[in-house]
């Protein structure tokens, strides 16, 4: 039988939140827009289409030298996002 962990494998979570930022834990497969649509809809910003939260790019400071996606310590399948408002 599986634990519970092993049976939300699968599903996204917020694993951090601040007031202006939070980090994902996602399925590696998802675009940047379902990432964004996820943290929208855990945490939602309060701010129009477009103006809410979006993923730190490569470069950005805010990621302190990791890279846009890392993986998941948990979850093989799953990567670490960083997104702003």
């Amino acid at each position: 039988m599986e634990t519970m962990e092993e049976q939300n494998a699968h599903w996204p979570e917020v694993t951090k939140i601040g007031m202006f930022d939070m980090q994902v834990s996602v399925p590696k497969e998802w675009t940047d827009r379902q990432v964004m649509a996820f943290a929208e809809k855990s945490y939602p910003s309060g701010l129009p289409v477009g103006l809410g939260w979006t993923i730190c790019k490569q470069g950005n400071p805010d990621l302190r030298g990791f890279d846009e996606r890392t993986q998941c310590p948990r979850f093989e399948d799953h990567c670490y996002i960083i997104l702003s408002v």
